[in-house]
């Protein structure tokens, strides 16, 4: 069924198609310009939307305005246009960030529009859809996580902080992007640096911001958020790429966001790891280290990634070696080494069922 905006045309420049997804914060569609007219960028498009309430008069009281607490709605939309403020004022012409094209911001029938450039799918989708990636390949988009949030913290001297697999997404299949990483949605990211120049104090509230489920665990706590703390959930990024599992985190499907925190404290970064290679731990063991003001050493966690990279890849080519000149079965003084022949059916039958020839290399 189709979605009710599907089909509104909004301040005669964009026609919105299918719904693509939503989120508690907006909704996205298929976005198609009605006209070239002011736009720039090359589709296709999509536009995240958000409903703007009917201003209504505040209530006067004593010759004063009563104070009006902005309605969930009011602050949705206002994220749309902080984003729309990040995209042309601090993360135009970034690296790993989408094209806002000219007119792709509006208001039109009660909406708040953001009109961008389509990408592909997000990385935990990716993952899911794929074949199997190898460590090698998981750990080589993982460095270009890591980049993207460098520059976010270097160049535009803010935090991220909704670190999380569905806010990194490739570009469009069959583009020459389409294996390369984006960050989306911004709409929590801030300067982390103050005014007047020196590190924000790092507070605490009773509410928290961004995903529970990859925060960091001062995050998670109600802390706000640092350099380190971006750092640290993408470490939770990647250990969820490497184990690929629905519960990956010790503390995945946890009931509550307390409930998930206790499992956070609770759970050692030797059982985080585990199963993952030895590199991560030493990633983990940085991140949860640092201190809140600290400057990251980046090129250090970058060594550790590709080294875990590096690994793979050998991995990956010594599986394929073994694949093609066969492999050792049984055990003690009897050992029995069977030979590539492609006529010879049960080596055939012992690759399918034994998975010999999964390790693959780097894809």
């Amino acid at each position: 069924m189709a979605s009710p905006l599907t089909g509104t045309v909004l301040n005669k420049k964009w026609k919105l198609g299918a719904l693509v997804g939503s989120g508690g914060c907006a909704e996205v569609y298929e976005a198609e310009a009605t006209g070239s007219r002011g736009q720039s960028a090359d589709g296709p498009f999509v536009a995240k939307i958000a409903p703007v309430p009917v201003a209504l008069p505040l209530a006067a009281k004593k010759g004063r305005y009563a104070y009006k607490r902005k309605t969930e709605e009011e602050k949705h939309a206002d994220m749309i246009h902080y984003e729309h403020v990040l995209y042309t004022a601090s993360l135009a012409k970034h690296v790993g960030v989408v094209e806002i094209p000219r007119n792709g911001y509006g208001e039109d029938q009660n909406l708040r529009y953001l009109v961008m450039t389509r990408l592909g799918l997000d990385v935990e989708a990716a993952l899911k859809t794929s074949k199997g990636w190898s460590v090698a390949r998981k750990t080589g988009y993982a460095r270009q996580m890591l980049a993207l949030l460098r520059a976010l913290h270097e160049k535009c001297q803010m935090v991220f902080i909704d670190v999380k697999p569905e806010n990194f997404m490739f570009g469009v299949p069959g583009s020459a992007d389409e294996d390369k990483i984006f960050l989306i949605d911004f709409g929590l990211s801030t300067r982390y640096v103050a005014p007047r120049g020196g590190i924000k104090p790092q507070g605490q509230s009773a509410q928290i911001q961004g995903t529970a489920e990859f925060l960091s665990l001062k995050c998670h706590g109600g802390a706000s958020a640092g350099r380190c703390d971006d750092l640290e959930s993408l470490g939770y990024v990647i250990v969820s790429m490497l184990k690929e599992g629905d519960r990956a985190l010790p503390w995945s499907g946890s009931s509550s966001v307390k409930d998930g925190l206790a499992a956070k404290k609770s759970a050692t970064l030797e059982a985080l790891c585990r199963g993952c290679p030895a590199g991560m731990l030493e990633y983990m063991k940085a991140v949860r280290g640092m201190e809140f003001e600290e400057a990251p050493d980046y090129d250090k966690l970058d060594a550790v990634l590709k080294s875990m990279e590096s690994a793979g890849a050998a991995a990956g080519r010594e599986g394929e070696r073994r694949t093609r000149r066969g492999y050792t079965q049984g055990s003690g003084h009897r050992r029995r080494r069977w030979r590539f022949d492609p006529r010879n059916i049960h080596y055939r039958r012992r690759v399918t069922a034994g998975g010999a020839g999964r390790g693959g290399a780097c894809r």
